[in-house]
């Protein structure tokens, strides 16, 4: 992050390697336009944004209105939501077996936990 003569937000991501396309996209770069209006208290108008390549010495600048910033938006909310919702208890069963139950790193949180038992010897 650097700021313009003008005061301008400037958001650049140095890429190191080769400039590949297909790994990059609007999100990231518009996630760090999100921040950078929470975190400065700016409009997405008084942002630039862009990937740097390092390796080439091209720039490729973003560019987002507040539509495209309540999408990205969205995006993150709606897979923050799946990805917490699959990692609801239920979807992962309690296996007390010896060898899986003493390295479990919930054990000492788990109802079904056997760990103390066998640690013991009572089991």
């Amino acid at each position: 992050m650097s700021r313009a003569g003008d005061g301008t937000i400037v958001l650049t991501d140095w890429k190191t390697g080769e400039d590949r396309d297909e790994y990059e996209s609007d999100l990231q770069m518009g996630i760090y336009v999100l921040w950078a209006m929470q975190y400065y208290g700016s409009d997405p108008e008084g942002i630039r944004s862009g990937l740097a390549s390092l390796l080439t010495g091209t720039m490729r600048s973003y560019s987002f209105s507040y539509e495209d910033l309540w999408r990205i938006k969205q995006t993150i909310l709606d897979d923050f939501t799946a990805m917490n919702a699959s990692s609801a208890i239920g979807a992962y069963p309690a296996s007390p077996a010896p060898g899986k139950c003493m390295s479990c790193p919930f054990a000492t949180v788990c109802p079904e936990s056997r760990r103390g038992e066998y640690v013991a010897g009572k089991v």
